[in-house]
């Protein structure tokens, strides 16, 4: 049995699967991209550079780690962090409330509120670049479809 579908609390992910950051795998050489450990690295780090360059221009570029979620921050503003985990056979890329202790909900009601349409515009123009899937239960995913919100 596999480990699952990553899943974040209070936001929403997208997946990138493997095969796009490093190419074709086959049993006998692995993956196409990658000759050495480096290139796993440089690769998913060539991964977030392109990742920041499409997202909106109200998130300011951090480098952070989410102990609660364990996934890397690599962007946030006032609301909302955008967080990346390596996962099994994919990259999961979530976009989460900050937690917000004034509130009961422990998250902004605002952010909480709005969270479906912010995610909706990042994924989109992340859907121009990469394809995308979405998961649908504990161990399956489907397609991402382009909502055009923005």
């Amino acid at each position: 049995m596999g480990v699952g579908n990553y899943t974040i609390t209070n936001g929403k992910t997208v997946q990138v699967d493997h095969q796009q950051l490093y190419g074709d795998y086959n049993t006998e050489d692995g993956f196409e991209w990658i000759e050495g450990e480096w290139d796993y690295q440089f690769r998913f780090n060539d991964f977030i550079s392109e990742v920041l360059e499409l997202i909106p221009s109200s998130y300011e570029v951090v480098d952070e780690y989410d102990h609660g979620e364990s996934s890397k921050i690599i962007a946030e503003n006032n609301l909302y962090t955008i967080q990346i985990k390596d996962w099994d056979g994919y990259v999961a890329l979530s976009l989460a409330i900050k937690e917000d202790d004034r509130y009961d909900a422990g998250v902004h009601p605002f952010a909480q509120y709005h969270l479906e349409k912010r995610a909706a515009i990042l994924f989109d123009k992340l859907a121009t670049c990469f394809d995308l899937r979405i998961p649908c239960g504990p161990w399956t995913s489907g397609s991402y479809e382009v909502s055009k919100v923005a």
